[in-house]
């Protein structure tokens, strides 16, 4: 009986090892390339690396080598290699949105009063992309191009361009088309002929920034701060500079930032002159009048500041008071 059994068994695990379950709407045709279960328009998505249903459409992919790309590495961006995904839109209804493909494809559902629509915003060669698109008439508007551009300030060219759909990257280039700062950083100002305040990070959030200031040629002057803000006036400027805390709970993302002895910054805000370097004590709080230190980019000379210093003392100063005088 035992030696039956073993039979049966080793029959059952030899049917079992050369039967395998068939992929579901595919066969192999004689020429080898595979065919399916077709997509609306004909399309076969065998014909592309990856094939996502968004309900309301396709989004249809190849990927073949690399290109140039924004990177993100400790929540910090650079410019680098990353794959090079072509992506084109397929409406449910049979409809190919481009031609020619896109990058970073974003979607974004309907809001209360208008359920059937989704936002949908596309890069391609720096170029930003959007248009609503009705999910039960397919209808497509609202387009809206937004191209790479140039705004020349002093004598820099600043450059704004679209690694992600969702947000700009800036950069600099000087007036003969010098790079002084790649276009991968996501705020970026040039308060004086000679300095460019730059950040890198990877959304809106000032503790995951890395703010450098670089002179007219594109060297380090300082790269000690997570945020950085420069105010201008005629007769002087007011610069104001943030690091993160990472034991404060408001903090969502945190980049340590460290100083020119490689030593971590503590939390906190600092008056500095336009290299970055502090002229006044450490703030544990900073506010421009009532409200706290994002309304600094909006510094007016008779605002009062209100701060704690790190020994607890509250100070209030106006504006005007600490401009450092060109």
């Amino acid at each position: 009986m035992k030696k039956l059994l073993s039979v049966i068994m080793v029959l059952i695990l030899l049917f079992a090892a050369c039967s395998k379950p068939e992929e579901p709407f595919a066969e192999q045709p004689e020429n080898g390339k595979k065919e399916s279960k077709l997509l609306p328009g004909g399309i076969n998505p065998y014909d592309y690396d990856k094939v996502e249903d968004y309900g309301f459409m396709y989004v249809l992919t190849k990927t073949e080598g690399t290109r140039t790309g924004i990177c993100f590495d400790d929540l910090i961006s650079s410019i680098g290699e990353v794959p090079d995904e072509q992506t084109w839109l397929l409406l449910k209804n049979g409809k190919l949105i481009n031609e020619e493909p896109f990058y970073d494809v974003r979607t974004y559902g309907g809001n209360i009063n208008a359920p059937d629509e989704h936002w949908v915003t596309v890069c391609r060669d720096g170029a930003r992309y959007s248009f609503y698109i009705n999910e039960k008439t397919f209808e497509i508007y609202g387009e809206e191009t937004i191209l790479p551009s140039t705004e020349k300030i002093f004598d820099f060219n600043l450059e704004t361009y679209y690694w992600i759909s969702r947000y700009p990257s800036y950069g600099v280039k000087a007036a003969d088309g010098t790079v002084i700062c790649e276009t991968h950083y996501s705020r970026l100002s040039i308060p004086f002929p000679d300095r460019i305040v730059a950040a890198a990070k990877a959304s809106d959030v000032w503790s995951d920034s890395h703010c450098i200031i670089f002179d007219e040629n594109g060297n380090t002057v300082n790269s000690s701060y997570n945020h950085i803000v420069f105010s201008v006036f005629e007769g002087g400027y007011i610069g104001i500079a943030y690091c993160a805390d990472p034991e404060t709970t408001f903090e969502i993302e945190f980049y340590q930032c460290y100083d020119k002895n490689g030593e971590p910054m503590p939390g906190g805000f600092w008056l500095i002159d336009k290299d970055g370097n502090p002229v006044s004590e450490r703030f544990t709080e900073f506010y421009i009048g009532e409200e706290w230190n994002w309304t600094v980019e909006r510094a007016e000379k008779d605002d009062v500041i209100n701060v704690t210093t790190s020994d607890g003392e509250k100070l209030s100063f106006t504006v005007e008071s600490v401009l450092i005088k060109e």
